[in-house]
This record gives structure tokens, sequence and C-alpha cells, in this order.
């Protein structure tokens, strides 16, 4: 690669040697575009907001084509991924959409995905009495030392990559409750087609969530907007509410707030910092 001082055309580039060799480091790139190190990790993250790679220690490896989100990354992997906005958007879930529901029941039934982001919501949740009913081995074992909670596993097929039950077996256990509100998360999220998964099986279970749920709720970062996945499983119309970080760009949530569905923003982008808007 020759040297390229103008951003895009750095980036252009590192994409094009990830088409070719799968993976790049940071060392070497900086070394062929004689810039520092720091230059070509920011690249990395906004390429990686783009949902064009994945980041890894030292470099960067391939993950999609441009605009499709195909490959579903393993749960370690998703969770290193903008946790910062994962936090955020955990937290605002926490006081919008639990808290309702413990006010609304005695004892609420709360649904939720084997995503990233929902697991950082149930890491919040308070001991206090309700149902938690999952695919996710990682909500279950979260929920162990929280003994007033009653945790409900669906089972079914296990899926190592995303540590969770999928398949038949798991939506008939989850089709038995009445579940008062259901939170998940999605591989993407495109403005004509609305949410997507980058496997059936998954896009499935989530379909059945919502089907069965009295509210539902969507907790996604914005790198997920205005891209699409393999298997689509709800339009936007369908979703009571969105829980989302904003995109650098305004203008690139504006169609999100046009589906019908309640949009909230846990975190709003300014440079080098990340403010809440509930503060």
């Amino acid at each position: 690669m020759k040297s390229s001082p103008i951003p895009s055309h750095r980036q252009a580039e590192i994409l094009r040697e990830l088409a070719e060799a799968g993976s790049v480091s940071v060392t070497d790139l900086a070394e062929r575009f004689s810039v520092a190190g720091e230059t070509i990790r920011r690249d990395f993250d906004k390429l990686a907001r783009m949902g064009r790679l994945l980041r890894t220690h030292g470099g960067a490896v391939a993950l999609e084509t441009p605009g499709t989100l195909s490959v579903e990354p393993s749960l370690v992997e998703r969770s290193a991924l903008h946790a910062d906005e994962k936090r955020a958007i955990a937290e605002l879930a926490i006081g919008r959409v639990i808290d309702a529901a413990l006010l609304a029941h005695d004892d609420p039934v709360v649904a939720v995905d084997a995503s990233s982001t929902a697991l950082e919501l149930v890491r919040r949740l308070p001991n206090c009495e309700m149902t938690v009913i999952s695919n996710s081995m990682d909500v279950i074992r979260e929920l162990i030392d929280r003994p007033l909670i009653r945790a409900i596993a669906t089972g079914g097929e296990y899926e190592p990559r995303g540590a969770c039950f999928v398949g038949p077996l798991a939506e008939s256990a989850l089709r038995q409750f009445a579940v008062h509100v259901a939170c998940f998360s999605c591989r993407a999220v495109d403005r004509a087609r609305g949410c997507s998964e980058a496997s059936l099986a998954h896009s499935s279970f989530k379909r059945l969530m919502i089907d069965v749920s009295e509210r539902n709720v969507l907790l996604v970062d914005a790198s997920k907007l205005n891209q699409k996945s393999v298997a689509f499983f709800a339009p936007l119309g369908e979703l009571d509410e969105v829980i989302t970080s904003a995109p650098e760009e305004s203008e690139a949530f504006a169609w999100l707030e046009d589906s019908g569905a309640r949009v909230s923003y846990a975190l709003e982008r300014v440079p080098g910092l990340f403010v809440s808007r509930d503060e």
C-alpha cells in the first residue's frame, strides 16, 4: 500500500488489504502509511462502527461485506464492541423499562435474548421479585446470586458461539409464559425492512419474543443502524420502543424516529466524549 494522507483513502486501502489478507495489524499499517499507531486505531474504530471490520488486539480482521452484517461474532467478541454504548443503553432500559414493569406487576415476567446488550441489562437488574426467562447461558449464570429473581432457561439446541439455546424446544418453552416485557437486540436495523439477524434460528426466537410479549423493547447500539443481515424478523412499526446510542450523523437516525416506535437515546456523541441525554 502507498502512503495515503487522506483518511477516507487510507481507510479504503485498509479495507482492500483486509479483503485480500483477512487481517491487518496496527504496526504494519502505521509503517506503510507513515502515521502514528493511534491514527490507524481511529481508522479501525470508524470502520468497526460501520460494520466493515472487527477490532482485535493489535489489529483487525475482516467481518462483513459493505452494508450487510452476515457473520455473527462470538459473545466475547460482541461484548467488546461498543461497550460504553451498551452499558449506557442497559442503564437507561433499567430505569425506563424494568422499573415500569415492577411498578405495574407484582411479579413481572421479563424475557431477554442472548445478546451482549441484554446481558448488560441483566447485570443491572435489582434483586427483587420477578421472573426472567432467557435462552442465554450467561444470563442465567448472572442471576445465580440474586435469590429473589426466578431465572428460567429455555433449553433447546445449544449454540456454543452464542452461548445460547435456539430451535423448537427453546421456542416451545418461551410460548408457555405470559411475558410482560421482552428486551432484545439484533444484528442490524434496516430503515426499510427493520430488524434482522445473522441466522434463521436467532431471528425465529426473537420474532417469537415479540409475539408473546405485552411490550417489546429493542436495545441496539448505533453501529447497527442503516445495516442489514441475513434474516429479517420484525419491521420497525412492530416495536414498542427502541433504546439506542446516537450515531455520529444526526440524519442517520431521523428515519428511526418516524418508525412509530418510541425512540430513546442513552448516549449522544460529541468529540472524544459520551454524554447521557438523560443527564
